[in-house]
């Protein structure tokens, strides 16, 4: 597992309009085949042991209950109160599971049982507290009696399969941010972070500790909400004259580069080098501004064209000279400008702005 520290550096785009909004169609949903089962809270504290649930947080946002409120749930087992479902998407090809929504509750359920509180990156003990009045209040779970603490053990906690997730992305992407509706919805590469857990997800995050990576995308501190990554990906998903094969929209295209290479890349390494010298080049080139427009926010359509372009150059040794230069009058191009505005993601505009680049860098 990568050493990977994020902040909630933003970083704001020219060209936000290009994050397509999918309508979902009816026969879309007919597809997903669902069904509900209750375990006990034993079986489901063995499956999180086992790794059959997943609950690390780079499945699903931090844990962001206070101590008070996850004891007002451990509180509803105790006193069989009923509490909300769960709802877990289940990959056919493991057997194994992911939350989709109830991940507070069960790890409120799983840290108390283990004993640990889990806050700020920091464990203290998990002793029950604001429950005045109820004979459990300030006791750990180890302190309890027998009794109780096999009524936690014995309760049910129901919860909605949706199966097969692997094979459907698209609605379970509707799904999360559905259910994100009442706070910040995930983005698209939080989700694929989720769904497409794997070697090539874990490859994704070493590339974006790259040195020159960094500098060209404006920041050193990889990004929480994963922008940086998704443009890598998308980079990926584009090289090597993979622009020519793009079929909108980007959002599908960019969930069948991961679902494709779940299980990571066996030229990972020369993929790498290939990825850090087109970043040195394009910053000894061009500067780290290279993907703004006069000085704006940082524009993907540009990033697109521009990484490309290069990373062909590097490939097959044939750059023009005076690259700068090619680069201004790129920028000042009717037809590359064409390119950067409405329906950026069109697939017409994404193979046009690359051809272009091209054809400017390129002999």
């Amino acid at each position: 597992m990568t050493d990977y520290i994020m902040t909630d550096n933003t970083l704001e785009f020219d060209d936000d309009s290009d994050e397509e909004s999918i309508t979902e169609e009816e026969s879309d949903f007919q597809e997903i085949t669902s069904y509900t089962v209750g375990n006990s809270v034993r079986t489901i504290i063995d499956m999180i042991d086992q790794d059959i649930i997943d609950l690390r947080p780079e499945f699903q946002r931090d844990f962001v209950w206070d101590m008070r409120r996850a004891s007002k749930l451990i509180d509803s087992l105790l006193s069989n109160l009923p509490i909300p479902n769960t709802l877990l998407g289940k990959y056919k090809k493991t057997e194994k599971f992911i939350v989709i929504d109830g991940q507070q509750r069960l790890k409120s359920i799983y840290f108390f049982i283990q004993g640990e509180f889990k806050e700020n990156q920091k464990d203290k003990p998990f002793r029950l507290r604001g429950l005045e009045g109820k004979s459990w209040n300030g006791k750990l779970y180890s302190e309890l009696d027998e009794v109780l603490q096999r009524k936690i053990q014995n309760a049910i906690i129901n919860s909605t399969i949706l199966d097969n997730i692997d094979s459907n992305p698209r609605i379970v992407f509707e799904i999360f941010n559905r259910l994100n509706t009442g706070g910040v919805p995930l983005t698209n590469q939080e989700v694929r972070n989720c769904i497409f857990s794997g070697e090539f997800n874990e490859q994704l995050k070493k590339l974006n500790l790259c040195e020159p990576w960094r500098k060209i995308y404006g920041n050193p501190t990889p990004n929480k909400r994963m922008y940086d990554i998704e443009l890598i990906l998308r980079f990926f998903s584009l090289y090597n004259e993979k622009y020519k094969k793009y079929k909108a929209p980007m959002r599908e295209w960019l969930n069948s580069e991961m679902k494709q290479n779940l299980k990571g890349l066996d030229d990972y390494d020369d993929f790498y080098r290939l990825f850090e010298n087109t970043a040195k080049k394009i910053y000894s080139e061009f500067g780290e501004d290279v993907f703004k427009i006069k000085g704006r926010n940082f524009n993907r359509s540009v990033f697109d064209a521009i990484m490309v372009s290069i990373a062909s150059g590097i490939i097959n040794c044939n750059f023009k000279d005076n690259l700068k230069e090619k680069y201004d009058s790129l920028m000042d191009d009717p037809n590359f400008q064409k390119c950067l505005v409405e329906g950026t993601t069109d697939s017409k505009k994404v193979k046009g702005r690359i051809d272009l680049a091209m054809e400017y860098f390129l002999d």
